[in-house]
């Protein structure tokens, strides 16, 4: 099976109170990766939340932000 790089929408279902049944099980079986710069898009989104207690939830709810740092995918480029 190929991998996926994912976007953010994908990421963010996990979060919803009632995600889609459909993306928690291909989640679970697909092999997939965080490209970076969806990591930083996630992050400025929980950093701009509207109130402080929602900022506090995003960056601290192990329940729906799981470890991800074995699927990060970081591309670098490399001049000749």
């Amino acid at each position: 099976m190929k991998p996926y790089l994912l976007d953010n929408n994908v990421i963010s279902e996990l979060w919803k109170s009632s995600p889609d049944a459909a993306v928690l099980a291909w989640i679970q079986t697909a092999e997939w990766f965080l490209p970076v710069p969806v990591i930083a898009e996630i992050q400025e989104g929980a950093d701009g939340a509207s109130s402080a207690g929602r900022r506090i939830e995003i960056n601290s709810n192990r329940s729906y932000k799981p470890d991800f740092s074995d699927f990060i995918y970081s591309a670098k480029l490399h001049r000749s």
